[in-house]
Order: C-alpha cells, then structure tokens, then sequence
C-alpha cells in the first residue's frame, strides 16, 4: 500500500493561512517555502506547510503534546479538588462561629 501526500494549490494555502495568493507565491520564490511548479500551478506539501508554519508532526513532537495535554487535565483537576477542600474549609469555619 503506497503512502499518499497530501498537497495544496496556492490558492488553498493562501485561504488556510489568510494570506493573498501574491504573497504565498512570493514565500515560494523566496525559498521560504518549498513547493513543486505543475504548469502555472505551484503544490506544497502538507509537512512542508507544517514546517512553514512552525508545526512539529514528528513522533517525539506529537508525543509530547499528548503529555502536555495530560498535564493540563491533571492541574484543572487538582483545582477543582483545592477549590472544593476551600468550600469545605470555609463551611466549617462558618459552622465553628456559631
């Protein structure tokens, strides 16, 4: 089974980006972009628009952002339970007053 590579026409990376087509056109002939010209058509590589817009798609980098993503549930979790140990803390206060 052969592996495909998705590529994108100027025109469809200039919309994801929200840049004009002149200036992605521009990035390309810069060398700021690695693309393949097809007629008048430039394509870019999906990795090669993740590279450009500074995504990491390596296993280590994916890796990572699972980790990060697990840590982030991890602190709002211990939040929570600080929050709630809080509320606890100050009924019994509330209730030691009187």
């Amino acid at each position: 089974m052969s592996k495909k590579t998705l590529v994108y026409k100027t025109r469809e990376v200039a919309e994801m980006t929200g840049k004009s087509v002149a200036a992605i056109t521009n990035e390309i002939r810069k060398g700021n972009m690695k693309a393949t010209k097809v007629g008048k058509e430039y394509l870019i590589p999906q990795i090669e628009l993740d590279r450009f817009l500074g995504i990491e798609t390596t296993p280590q980098a994916m890796d990572r952002e699972l980790y990060i993503k697990d840590l982030e549930n991890k602190i709002r979790v211990y939040e929570f339970k600080i929050k709630s140990l809080k509320n606890a803390i100050e009924s019994v206060e509330n209730v030691l007053r009187y």
